[in-house]
């Protein structure tokens, strides 16, 4: 494959290799894609968590039923454990 950067971009990455911090131009690549992939799916996590977020608060505008705060941090851990890809989740709760 075949990439075409623009002078200031190609310069970047120069720098990189000559600094050490890189062995070659398509680690760099490589990492930014990585970087680029986690991006996604971080706004791909906060794109669901926000539309269960809308549709819970719908629902109890709507006068459902509240769900208890233990039932809510539950559910919530969930998702996003499932949307976490394995990463390790730390929730920090503060108690008014």
């Amino acid at each position: 494959m075949n990439v075409s950067l623009s002078v200031p971009l190609e310069e970047y990455i120069n720098k990189k290799v000559e600094s050490g911090l890189y062995n070659s131009a398509s680690e760099i690549i490589c990492e930014g894609l990585r970087s680029l992939q986690e991006k996604e799916q971080d706004n791909a996590r906060k794109e669901n968590l926000d539309i269960l977020l809308m549709e819970r608060l719908a629902k109890l505008e709507a006068g459902e039923k509240t769900i208890p705060a233990e039932d809510v941090k539950k559910s919530i851990i969930k998702s996003l454990q499932r949307f976490s890809d394995g990463v390790p989740l730390v929730l920090v709760c503060n108690h008014v």
